[in-house]
């Protein structure tokens, strides 16, 4: 028996029996079963529902309704247990929930509830989202505040990370019941965690715990919280919480997850795989599988176990969404004891492109890069390291950063900042008080010497050798020291203490190999073997002593010992994969088939050449970025007359490394063999620029026979010049020279007009060349320099009667163009007396025009004063205005008949003076507008402004005085001055134009002045 309230629960089976005997109806049997879900009786909650569908009454009105009610409340309480079941377990609640609704719908339903359950049950499939937010819509138009429908819409809304959108929903829900259900403010509280408002979601779980003090999922976001603050306290109360999440349901598989964690960092690594483990049975989210996953491989990492938790690392990658970036770095560290590092820069370039600021990542990745010892990866360690740098600055500190530095510099061969780099881990190490290792030393002195700076080397090493009395440590410090003493040119010394550290260590090869070296650089080649030897005695198998003793045989020409000393290398197990002497062994074939073609041993010589590429093949396949090797495949290839294949292999490898001096000596040569010279030439001088000493003499006559063949003959003469200075005694180079100076000399002669002086050069150059013909005849290519000193000769018995062509050709020209500079000298001068005529005819006609002027301003004057004249005896009369008018009409008629002109009457003159002022102002014309008037015009303006200067006189002498007049007058003189700069100007300005311009100008200025005048 169980109480809930004051109400006392019988057992369900009495209770069914008694139910279904006295066939109630539906009703009752759901109301006792509420009765017994509040009680959280769940089993006998789903036990009275089943059976009432099938025995309770059913002769009732509202039985529909009660039985559409019973589906709903049976698949409601499935499709609640379906969401905290995965797998299996789910799919089967899954298919119950639909067999129940769709029982449900077959009764036609109007009821909400119905349409709610139906909507929550559609969210369990990613797939039919859409359509559980349509039901909601539909049901929140009708009542806009159902809390099932906004806490589903806001659940949607929040898996499709629309968090602000999902708060709103949530929001509503409190806004209009603030004492609904606990579990709304936890979804407030997610939604501030996802929107990075820790404070808001923490007081929001907190009213969740206040609501409901055993809310599940507030316990779990709190704890979240609190586990993030990394505090003590913080820490130990978010496990008090995940313990109490735990207590009351311990399938959670965010509970599990987090108290995994938790157990993880307090080293109890078996709880960590027990709870991660069932967290994975319980969960079918692929982010919190692979959490756990995680979890698991972590604690096997720690525990030493690599192999389990290499497996881990992999599933966890395996069902880890895109985004998930730790499980990367715990595989890419497996893949590194694995000694897999391609595998392991995969996966820490994966962890980079999802977190590109990890820094242990870019730390871990850069040493990688630098280990690789590629050209690219080394520069993208150096962009690692960098961005490390800024992104914390207490890097700086940090030692093994400036180590990483100082390899990845060293391996591009930056010595300076190999140095600083080294200098700058020894200052950390001074600053924080540690000793520094004598490693460290003995690197920096080496840097110091390929640097360039073998004194500070020294230095260093002697620092090294003082501090340190590890017995190995010694040896190797001491070797670098004579290997410092060597490049400091003290031989005596270095081979003093190679000596000696073979006294003292009769075993230490590498001196013996040393001592070799230097003699075969002085040429005691007897001395550098018995070295060898003496390596020899010591490990019969040695590698570096029998390939150097290879290189000397196949140098000198020695194939077959060459051979010998290389094969017993391959035959050894150890070493029967190395690269190095798959490579030599490849090259001695290679010259045993230039030995051998054209000798009838076609045969052999491609069996030579099928070896060679095998071996050249079998040292790639070694090793992938092996240069040597690829090279020798493409000398193989055009050994046996695949010369564009073995031109793309270069030019491959040229992609790959620029600074691989024999495959770009090669692609020349190939492209010499195409007949390509203009490339050929190019890349030989690229070779002399970048990498070659630029007095190389083979190199040289490969450039200048590429040149010669090219048609550049004048070219590749300089280049042999520049090579004989350099090897003056070289019979083959003074044969090419004399071979190039007489094909020069020929593509002089045949030029169609060609230049005395050069022919005169090239006559001399081609007796050069018959003279160095001539001293070729008592050497072994006497019969070659017979046959060109021939063929010299015979040019030069034919080049008088050319000589002579080309002088009398010259002459032709010298007088021609003399002929030529005289007619253009006489045309200067025509041209310059037209320009002087031009000059003085302009001079008198502006003469002509100011003599006009004046004699217009003499007439005016004349009028002015006998106007004066006359209003001074009109003064003197006494008469009344009316014989002043007749005076004056008199003495316009007067000036009528001087002038015959006829003005207006005296009472329209002042109308019309408005009028004469706008026509004065616009007589004045700008300078543009006069230059398109011809200078006749001027003469009738001349003879218009007499008629106004009249008429305008008659017309003041009632209304203006004589100083009015006089100032009328001096304006009239300005704008003739006005007219007369305009007229200069425009005659400096046509004194530019051209002699036929001005002329042409000249004669219609003489027509108009005529016809004016007509």
């Amino acid at each position: 028996m169980s109480e809930i309230g004051n109400k006392t629960l019988e057992n369900v089976h009495d209770l069914l029996f008694e139910l279904s005997a006295k066939r109630l109806n539906l009703r009752t049997w759901i109301q006792k079963a509420l009765l017994y879900y509040s009680a959280r009786q769940f089993e006998s909650f789903v036990m009275l529902l089943e059976a009432a569908i099938v025995k309770s009454g059913k002769l009732y009105v509202g039985y529909k309704e009660d039985l559409i009610r019973t589906y709903t409340l049976l698949a409601g309480y499935f499709t609640n247990m379906a969401y905290r079941e995965t797998g299996n377990r789910r799919a089967a609640l899954q298919a119950k929930i639909t067999n129940l609704l769709n029982a449900a719908q077959g009764l036609q339903p109007n009821d909400r509830q119905y349409s709610v359950v139906r909507a929550y049950a559609m969210m369990l499939s990613s797939g039919r989202s859409q359509d559980a937010d349509n039901i909601f819509l539909s049901i929140l138009k009708i009542m806009p505040h159902n809390v099932p429908c906004l806490i589903g819409r806001g659940c949607l809304a929040y898996n499709r990370r629309d968090y602000s959108g999902a708060l709103g929903y949530f929001k509503s829900v409190l806004m209009h019941y603030p004492r609904g259900p606990g579990d709304v403010r936890v979804g407030v509280g997610h939604c501030f965690l996802k929107m990075d408002s820790v404070d808001w979601a923490r007081r929001a779980f907190e009213l969740a715990l206040e609501c409901n003090g055993r809310c599940q999922n507030a316990l779990v976001g709190m704890a979240v919280i609190k586990l993030n603050v990394l505090d003590k306290q913080s820490q130990q109360e978010a496990i008090y919480l995940l313990c109490a999440a735990y207590e009351q349901y311990n399938r959670d598989p965010m509970i599990l997850s987090c108290l995994a964690q938790h157990y993880y960092y307090v080293k109890s690594y078996e709880r960590v795989q027990t709870l991660a483990g069932n967290a994975i049975a319980h969960t079918d989210s692929a982010e919190l599988r692979a959490q756990n996953f995680l979890q698991i491989a972590r604690s096997f990492h720690a525990t030493g176990h690599f192999d389990r938790a290499f497996e881990f690392y992999k599933m966890s990658v395996k069902s880890c969404p895109n985004g998930y970036a730790p499980p990367h770095l715990g595989l890419a560290q497996m893949y590194m004891r694995r000694n897999q590092l391609d595998k392991a820069m995969n996966c820490l370039e994966t962890l980079i492109k999802i977190v590109p600021n990890n820094l242990y990542g870019l730390r871990l990745l850069s040493m990688l890069y630098v280990q690789d010892n590629a050209g690219p990866k080394v520069d993208g360690a150096l962009e690692f390291l960098n961005k490390s740098l800024g992104l914390s600055p207490r890097l700086n500190k940090d030692f093994d950063i400036w180590l990483i530095y100082a390899r990845a510099y060293e391996n591009k061969e930056l010595w300076s900042q190999t140095i600083k780099s080294y200098e700058q881990a020894v200052k950390i190490f001074q600053d924080i008080g540690q000793s520094i290792p004598v490693e460290l030393f003995n690197n920096l002195g080496a840097s110091l010497m390929y640097g360039k700076q073998p004194q500070k080397a020294l230095v260093t090493l002697d620092h090294a050798l003082a501090g340190d009395t590890n017995e190995s440590n010694r040896l190797t410090i001491s070797f670098n020291r004579a290997r410092v003493l060597e490049e400091l040119h003290r031989e005596d010394l270095a081979e003093n203490l190679y000596k000696h550290l073979i006294q003292e260590y009769p075993k230490y090869i590498d001196c013996y190999i040393r001592l070799g070296k230097m003699a075969a650089k002085r040429h005691q080649y007897v001395t550098a073997m018995d070295y060898y030897k003496e390596v020899l005695k010591v490990d019969n198998d040695n590698l570096s002593a029998r390939c150097l003793m290879g290189n000397y045989f196949m140098k000198h020409g020695m194939t077959t010992q060459a051979m010998y000393c290389h094969n017993v290398i391959l035959r050894r197990r150890e070493t029967r994969r190395d690269s190095y002497t798959m490579v030599a062994v490849g090259n001695v074939c290679l010259i045993n088939v230039h030995r051998t073609f054209g000798r009838l041993e076609d045969s052999t010589s491609k069996r030579h050449q099928e070896k060679a590429l095998q071996l050249f093949r079998r040292a790639l396949e070694q090793n992938p970025r092996n240069l040597w090797a690829a090279n020798g495949i493409g000398a193989a290839l055009c050994a046996g007359g695949l010369l564009n294949e073995g031109e793309a292999v270069f030019k491959q490898i040229l992609e790959s490394s620029k600074y691989c001096t024999q495959s770009l000596l090669n692609l020349a040569n190939v492209s010499l063999e195409l007949k390509k010279y203009k490339q050929a030439s190019q890349m030989y001088k690229q070779c002399l620029d970048d990498f070659l000493p630029p007095k190389s003499v083979a190199i040289m006559q490969l450039l200048a026979r590429s040149l010669y063949l090219g048609g550049k003959a004048k070219e590749a003469k300089f280049v042999l010049l520049q090579a004989r200075h350099v090897a003056p005694h070289d019979l083959i180079l003074l044969y090419n020279l004399a071979v190039t100076i007489k094909q020069y000399s020929l593509m002089v002669f045949g030029m169609q007009r060609p230049d005395l002086k050069e022919l005169m050069l090239a006559e001399q150059e081609l007796k050069v060349a018959l003279r160095y013909f001539d001293g070729l005849v008592a050497s072994k290519y006497e019969r070659q320099a017979q046959r060109q000193a021939k063929k010299c000769r015979a040019i030069l018995l034919d080049l008088p009667e050319e000589l002579n062509r080309v002088r009398e050709q010259e002459q032709l020209d010298e007088d021609r163009v003399r002929l030529q500079e005289q007619r253009y000298q006489e045309l200067q001068k025509q041209l310059q007396q037209e320009k002087i005529q031009r000059q003085l005819a302009e001079k008198q006609l502006q003469e002509n025009q100011m003599a006009k002027r004046l004699e217009v301003l003499e007439r005016t004057k004349k009028l002015i004063s006998t106007n004066q004249t006359q209003k001074k005896r009109h003064s003197n009369e006494d008469d009344d205005d009316d014989d002043d008018v007749n005076v004056d009409e008199n003495a316009g008629e007067n000036l009528e008949n001087e002038e015959n002109t006829s003005p207006p009457p005296a009472k329209k003159a002042k109308k019309k003076t408005t009028k004469e002022k706008r026509s004065r102002k616009s007589s004045i014309k700008s300078k543009a507008f006069i230059d398109n008037e011809s200078a006749d015009e001027e003469s009738e303006d001349a003879s218009g402004l007499e008629k106004r200067v009249e008429q305008s006189s008659k017309e003041t002498n009632n209304e203006q005085s004589d100083e009015n007049l006089m100032d009328r007058l001096q304006s009239i003189g300005q704008r003739r001055q006005l007219e007369m700069d305009n007229f200069m100007s425009d005659r400096k300005e046509r004194e530019s134009e051209t002699p036929e311009m001005i002329l042409e100008y000249v004669e219609r200025l003489k027509k108009k002045m005529q016809t004016n005048s007509q």
